[in-house]
């Protein structure tokens, strides 16, 4: 048995061995979610007729017809080396372990999570908090999504979301008990947005902001929530919400959080130094999921991807939902102020307060921080690995030989190129497509992007029909990169969509003054490209500037024939494009042949360089030649 794991906490997947593979049929799909919804149980003959056909036209022998979708499912499971469909009594039921089934495993860490936070001691509480998160990392999205035409679909979807609900608000509560009171607040602020019903949740929220010391925001979301029941509902809110707002205008001490001792409070804060989330991460929940999973099975994972593609975010919001599964907590160590290759061991031990005396750096620093990390169980973050990539990778090595419960996660324009390294591209948002309808553009992660960081710096930003066209336009244009998109919107408070949309010709002019606080690269478009650019070597730079001729991508014959010439010879363009894919300046898309772009921000960068290096007409003689 290679082992099987079906989920059903969003679209039905089933994995064997590891690797995904697809049921065929809608029907054996149905039959299959069915099934495994019963557990071990096994499931009558008349009811699965009933369930999969439902008031529709039953079959002429329908007893026939499901046995036959029965014997179907089997041979798909059989062919997997899984024989778990049975035949019990009058039904059918499927033998497998109940953590073969996310359904099965969300119960089950929700029901620990529960024994958990009855024990009184701070420890089990946030032991309770890990299994709460582990049973919602399982989630993929809407259950049941495939089979929202059925009506036994509709049922088993409404019971689950009323479970994970009801386990989110036991979450918060253990969070309220134990002083985490931002934290719950930063967790259920989208949740009760998207669920402005949910009085109990609610609460808990108004709860948070106050005892956060975050009164005003506490009324406010007591007011909106009164507006939308009476909007939707025609209802009041329940007497048990009205008596906590009344507490909280008079400043109830009742609602002040009980005394803790100083052990326990210190016990119930997560360790490590990774910041609170400010702004929410958008349009990246599949990434947060998959990367979870993957955090969970390797010891080294990097995000690799192109400068303002969001790795930093990402990897941060990963950390902050995984602090809790290690005792010792997660810390992030920026390296993009380390100047030199030798200094990023002492940068990792002092962002981890490893005690080093004035002589230790370089080999004595990576020995005394190994020697350190060594007891402790934690996940280390090693942001912008780019520009000391090969010192990065050599400490990774020392810490995952030398500390064997250390997990570390690296962001990085390239990868760490190490034994055991898992490496996951970080793509930019997904953008409209062209023609896409204006009432469908905020459905799209970029164009929702824009949008709440524009609304964030202009009151009272209103989008029409025309505002959305322009939005489309701005976010394809800047490839959906977060960064880029960022800046845009930071120009909302003086130019309308249309304007900026019309402007981007001239895009590193126009996308400049980001955060104060950012790092110098991310104030503005240009110094990011700037940043990638110069890490390349010569002949790399070379290449990236005569590539920018392309328009609609390009094959690796192609490229042998434009780009050869002073300082690139015909026989390098293989191994430069190939370091310029590694290093996120090209994109390579699989196929015969392979073919390879570049996103619009640095073709355009690209044939900047072009021009400033005196070359486009040469290169554009041997475009033309080429298709000629």
């Amino acid at each position: 048995m290679r082992g099987i794991d079906f989920r059903l906490l969003g679209p039905l997947e089933v994995h064997v061995g590891g690797e995904p593979v697809r049921v065929p049929g809608a029907a054996e799909r149905a039959l299959l979610a069915l099934l495994l919804l019963a557990g071990r149980h096994a499931v009558p003959a008349t009811t699965l007729v009933d369930q999969l056909w439902g008031s529709a036209e039953l079959p002429v022998d329908p007893m026939n017809a499901l046995q036959l979708r029965v014997s179907k499912l089997r041979r798909f499971l059989s062919a997997h080396g899984e024989d778990v469909v049975v035949r019990d009594g009058v039904g059918y039921r499927m033998d497998v372990d109940p953590d073969a089934v996310d359904v099965q495993r969300f119960v089950g860490a929700v029901r620990r999570g529960r024994a958990l936070a009855r024990v009184r001691e701070a420890t089990g509480a946030v032991r309770a908090l890990g299994e709460y998160d582990a049973a919602f990392r399982l989630w993929r999205g809407d259950p049941l999504i495939d089979f929202v035409t059925h009506e036994w679909a509709a049922i088993e979807a409404t019971r689950l979301s009323q479970m994970r609900l009801a386990a989110l608000a036991e979450r918060a509560e253990i969070g309220l008990g134990i002083g985490r009171h931002g934290e719950v607040a930063a967790d259920l602020g989208p949740l009760v947005a998207s669920e402005p019903t949910q009085e109990r949740l609610v609460g808990l929220l108004i709860t948070a902001l106050y005892r956060d010391g975050r009164q005003a925001e506490a009324l406010e979301v007591f007011a909106r929530t009164r507006a939308v029941l009476a909007d939707e509902l025609g209802l009041e809110p329940s007497a048990e919400l009205r008596a906590l707002h009344q507490r909280v205008l008079r400043q109830d001490p009742r609602l002040d959080p009980a005394p803790a001792s100083a052990e326990a409070a210190a016990s119930s804060r997560p360790a490590g130094n990774i910041p609170a989330e400010v702004t929410p991460l958008v349009g990246r929940a599949d990434e947060l999921f998959s990367m979870g999973e993957l955090l969970g099975s390797t010891r080294l994972l990097t995000l690799v991807g192109p400068g303002g593609a969001g790795k930093t975010a990402l990897s941060l919001a990963l950390a902050r939902s995984r602090t809790s599964a290690y005792p010792d907590g997660a810390s992030v160590v920026g390296l993009a102020a380390v100047a030199a290759a030798g200094d990023v061991a002492l940068a990792v031990a002092d962002a981890l307060g490893v005690p080093l005396d004035g002589g230790a750096h370089g080999s004595k620093a990576s020995t005394r921080l190994v020697s350190y990390l060594a007891r402790r169980e934690l996940l280390l973050v090693l942001d912008n690995c780019e520009h000391v990539i090969d010192a990065a990778a050599r400490l990774a090595v020392e810490i995952l030989a030398g500390c064997p419960r250390v997990t570390i996660m690296a962001t990085s324009r390239e990868a760490l190129a190490v034994p055991g390294e898992v490496q996951v591209m970080v793509a930019p948002l997904a953008v409209p497509p062209v023609g896409t309808a204006p009432e469908r553009v905020l459905s799209y992660p970029a164009a929702e992007l824009f949008v709440q960081r524009a609304a964030a710096v202009r009151r009272g930003f209103r989008l029409d029909d025309s505002d959305l066209v322009a939005v489309a336009r701005v976010v394809t244009a800047l490839d959906g990169m977060p960064l880029a998109l960022e800046l845009a919107a930071a120009r909302a408070s003086s130019l309308s969509p249309t304007e900026l949309a019309d402007r981007l010709a001239d895009r590193f002019a126009l996308l400049r003054g980001g955060a104060r606080t950012a790092d110098a690269r991310h104030r503005a478009l240009r110094a990011t490209v700037d940043w990638s650019h110069t890490l390349l070597t010569g002949p790399e730079q070379v290449l990236f500037r005569r590539m920018a001729v392309f328009h609609g991508g390009w094959t690796l014959d192609a490229a042998e024939a434009v780009a050869a010439g002073p300082g690139v010879e015909r026989n390098q363009v293989l191994d430069l494009l190939g370091r310029l894919v590694d290093q996120s300046m090209v994109i390579a898309e699989p196929g015969l042949p392979t073919r390879y772009r570049m996103l619009q921000t640095l073709q355009q960068y690209a044939d900047e360089q072009l021009e400033t290096a005196g070359e486009r007409d040469d290169v554009a003689a041997r475009h033309a030649g080429w298709f000629r």
